[in-house]
């Protein structure tokens, strides 16, 4: 048996791609430690879990300390890690690769996992959600739409304005672009119902979306997530969370439409390095 210990850092998206790719590098017999966090509310995990409580809620900066702990113990081959490679773009920003690294430290089966692993194997129809979140969303979707073509438009907003990419600023994704990606969808698929997917209900008017949209709402982050993949179809933004989403639950013949260079569209450049998939359909962001 090996005790993992899972650097989860990152939101919901970020965390979900860690857990899948925890859950495909461990076997049936070993433990895994790690802080408390949402996902468990919506998955069932293979492994066995050791949560620990959310401790930096009564002593700051604990996570942040324990985790700065166990990074300087692999750091000095004390125990042992498993995180992706590394490259440089240009020789100045660095990026995680698809090669996965093993380094043996002294205690061999004492392991820290770090990383993003932001690529499509760890995920494509991987998550096991908790059914009664599943019926859950399933109900309010099907309140919002009959329909057996839906495709879930995901529109991040908010953060986005803000978000700095490869030295460029705002990584939201044009209503222009939108507009295409639906127009691709109505072209290929048999009278689609389009779902709306947003941090930011009210912005979608002066985005330029025209009101009433079917816009789901559901009671946290973790029914959205569901919801999302239990469309048919999809139109998401660079966005993690709707990453996982969509291609946790991929069929051939599903339709999933994504910016070209994911968030890096404005520098002309795959970032993250490793997120682009055959999976998904990719249109120009002018």
């Amino acid at each position: 048996m090996t005790l993992y210990y899972w650097y989860n850092k990152g939101r919901l998206g970020n965390l979900l791609l860690q857990f899948a790719a925890l859950e495909h590098l461990t076997n049936d017999d070993d433990t895994v430690i790690c802080f408390n966090t949402e996902l468990f509310d919506a998955l069932t995990p293979v492994r066995k879990y050791f949560k620990i409580p959310q401790l930096k809620y009564f002593i700051p900066n604990f996570n942040h300390y324990f985790n700065k702990l166990l990074n300087y113990l692999a750091n000095k081959h004390l125990i042992s890690s498993i995180q992706p490679d590394k490259f440089f773009y240009d020789n100045t920003f660095e990026d995680e690769s698809v090669d996965i690294v093993r380094t043996d430290g002294l205690l061999k089966n004492i392991v820290i996992v770090k990383g993003y692993f932001q690529h499509d194997k760890w995920i494509i129809d991987f998550l096991r959600y908790n059914l009664g979140k599943v019926d859950i969303a399933k109900g309010r979707l099907e309140k919002l739409s009959k329909s057996r073509c839906k495709v879930a438009v995901h529109v991040r907003l908010t953060d986005y304005k803000e978000w700095v990419v490869l030295g460029k600023k705002d990584a939201s994704i044009s209503y222009e672009w939108y507009e295409k990606a639906m127009d691709y969808a109505r072209e290929r698929l048999d009278n689609p119902d389009f779902i709306f997917f947003s941090d930011d209900e009210a912005g979608l008017k002066n985005y330029g979306f025209q009101l009433p949209l079917k816009f789901f709402k559901g009671c946290d982050a973790i029914e959205d997530l569901i919801a999302l993949s239990l469309c048919e179809h999809a139109i998401i933004s660079p966005s993690s969370f709707a990453y996982c989403s969509v291609l946790s639950s991929y069929y051939n013949g599903k339709l999933i439409i994504a910016p070209e260079f994911w968030a890096g569209f404005k520098s002309k450049v795959w970032f993250p390095a490793t997120i682009k998939s055959t999976k998904i359909y990719y249109l120009e962001v002018k």
